[in-house]
């Protein structure tokens, strides 16, 4: 619609709300309780929660892991992953267009029934794996 629109070459930013949740020592996610907001523009991507920064990261230090309506979010020098989970469907298709506007983004796609996050997990930790970034 009108509002994700380009306006003078800048995109405006996408913003949608999520369920989330945090990676446990243990490997397993950890559902945050309550409602946060994802945000993505050209260089960054953001959740809050309220008026509280989740986290802020700039997009070249992320590798992204989308399986609709889930969205893996690994930092480049493998910190805490995050699981963002679209409460519209709508909102991951839309999501997942404004990311293809954003530039420099390290994004691997995996189809998979109902989003299910072990696929999605394990092609992006095996592309990490081999990605020479990591060396930094």
């Amino acid at each position: 619609h009108s509002s994700a629109a380009k306006s003078g070459g800048k995109m405006q930013p996408f913003i949608a709300e999520v369920r989330l949740a945090r990676e446990g020592d243990d490997g397993q996610f950890l559902l945050h309780e309550g409602s946060h907001v994802v945000r993505l523009d050209r260089c960054t991507l953001s959740v809050r929660k309220a008026e509280h920064t989740v986290f802020h990261f700039a997009l070249r230090s992320l590798h992204i892991g989308l399986s609709m309506p889930k969205v893996l979010v690994v930092p480049a020098n493998r910190g805490t992953c995050w699981l963002c989970e679209f409460v519209m469907q709508s909102a991951s298709a839309a999501f997942r267009d404004a990311l293809r506007e954003c530039n420099g983004v390290d994004a691997t796609e995996v189809d998979g029934p109902g989003g299910d996050i072990a696929p999605l997990a394990e092609t992006v930790m095996e592309k990490i794996g081999n990605s020479p970034e990591l060396r930094e």
